[in-house]
């Protein structure tokens, strides 16, 4: 029987060869027991040398397609599976179409998602940065120092929750910055919010168990949590943050999420009074608080808030943190500040999960916030945003006035703008879809719809340069009808 070389094949022509017997005994074209034909032969046959031959045959022997015998030759295994099923070239029609076989949590996380927008039209896109002013030379240096060093502390394994330089320039941060009270151990490295949120899911919430999130709030924190069994109790928000009395009605409650600084996606800071009175809950249920301290850095006009977690003397407050909105979302680093008692068993989780980001990243951030850079750039973007936020503003007031109603926020990289009068939003969202805008209702936060929240617009101006603001502001309106009265 003739063997040939497949012309499909390319590489080296004894890898071409062994791919070649390979694919023929699979579709049964050299049937078992058979006798190959002998090296020197089928080299001349080829006109390839005799050891290209051999190496090919010796590769499928190695691998089980062939058996050697002492002074006969190499012949087809006999033990190889039913060529029929195995066969790339034939179809089996009998065969039903195979369906993905996941599990609750694969089918929650699987579910199609918002496609992730084009970053090279930031318009409106909430939570991107500016990263034209992101001082790239100085991150660069950080990242030199270890990327071109064998330095141990960046190159092996590592169970502590994350580099101690890193976990320890972190905590002299978030103290001064943040008032958070926390020890190097309490950090837990992490490979951006979602990992976080993720990991805080499978930690503490067993199938069935009540957790409250705010309505309207963040989609990623509800994927991970149903993704664990979770029964989601939505608590609504007004302007002085989470309404805490809705806790009342859902008793079973033991875990609590909230955006407390700059709520997402309204915008408005939970008041002092709700945040003790949020606090005074958990240490009454015993419960815990989720703390997404998301784009914390960015208030305008006044410091910063201190945190829920710096307030909390009954160690019932994580805080979550992420550098997505300071730096830049590809670094895919954040950290989360457990209370003492969970350090350990949430250092050993991440370690089996491998939701730590590299060691390296964590490195060169640590020298980034102690060389005095991260501040820097935070207050230099801390200005830039307050600037943008104010023109964006008077912009939509000066076009869209008669459409949305948007007030100017304290914190953020987005404002919220609410509908003045009805319309229909899926012939917007489909008309700003062709002028190349990425909008995101509010509606899509929504756990539970009603007809008492307004409906409106979150729109993201940060990453968007002062000469396009108006430009995509004009184009935004030319997606709302033409005429409209007050």
């Amino acid at each position: 029987m003739q063997i040939s070389l497949r012309p499909d094949l390319s590489g080296p022509i004894y890898r071409q060869l062994f791919e070649s017997l390979r694919l023929a005994i699979l579709d049964g074209t050299w049937r078992a027991g058979q006798r190959l034909p002998p090296s020197r032969e089928l080299a001349q046959q080829l006109s390839v040398s005799r050891n290209t031959v051999v190496n090919a045959y010796e590769m499928l022997r190695a691998e089980g397609y062939l058996a050697a015998r002492q002074g006969s030759g190499y012949y087809v295994a006999a033990q190889l599976a039913d060529p029929e099923l195995n066969s790339p070239r034939k179809q089996t029609p009998s065969c039903p179409a195979r369906e993905a076989q996941l599990s609750e949590q694969g089918k929650i996380l699987a579910r199609p998602s918002r496609p992730m927008p084009a970053t090279d039209n930031p318009a409106f896109v909430p939570g991107l940065p500016d990263l034209q002013h992101f001082p790239v030379r100085l991150w660069q240096q950080c990242l030199q120092r270890y990327t071109g060093k064998r330095t141990t502390s960046v190159t092996g394994y590592q169970d502590r929750g994350g580099h101690l330089n890193f976990k320890t320039a972190l905590c002299e941060y978030l103290r001064m910055a943040r008032g958070v009270h926390c020890e190097p151990e309490q950090v837990i490295a992490i490979s951006g919010s979602q990992a976080g949120l993720d990991l805080l899911a499978r930690m503490l919430i067993n199938p069935g168990d009540s957790v409250a999130v705010e309505d309207p709030g963040y989609l990623g924190a509800r994927d991970s949590f149903r993704a664990a069994g979770a029964q989601l109790h939505g608590i609504a928000v007004d302007a002085e943050g989470l309404k805490v009395d809705g806790l009342e009605a859902a008793p079973d409650v033991k875990l609590v999420y909230t955006t407390p600084s700059c709520q997402f996606p309204l915008g408005v800071a939970l008041s002092a009074a709700r945040r003790l009175q949020l606090i005074n809950w958990a240490a009454k249920r015993q419960g815990l608080i989720i703390e997404d301290d998301y784009d914390c850095e960015f208030r305008y006009g006044e410091r910063p808030l201190t945190s829920l977690q710096g307030i909390d003397q009954q160690q019932r407050v994580i805080y979550l943190g992420t550098f997505s909105k300071v730096m830049f979302p590809g670094l895919r680093l954040g950290y989360l500040v457990v209370p003492a008692y969970l350090s350990q068993p949430f250092s050993q989780a991440l370690r089996k999960t491998g939701q730590d980001p590299p060691l390296f990243l964590q490195a060169a951030m640590a020298d980034f916030i102690r060389n005095g850079y991260f501040a820097s750039h935070v207050r230099r973007m801390r200005k830039l945003y307050g600037e943008k936020q104010a023109i964006f503003a008077e912009l939509l007031a000066r076009h869209l006035g008669d459409w949305l109603r948007v007030e100017p926020t304290a914190a953020g990289m987005q404002l919220t703008g609410f509908y003045r009068q009805p319309l229909d939003e899926s012939v917007l969202l489909a008309q700003a879809e062709r002028k190349g805008l990425n909008l995101t209702p509010l509606s899509r936060y929504d756990l539970s719809p009603s007809d008492l929240r307004p409906g409106g617009l979150y729109l993201g101006y940060a990453a968007v340069d002062r000469e396009n603001l108006e430009v995509g502001v004009k184009r935004l309106r030319e997606c709302f009808p033409v005429a409209s009265a007050r």
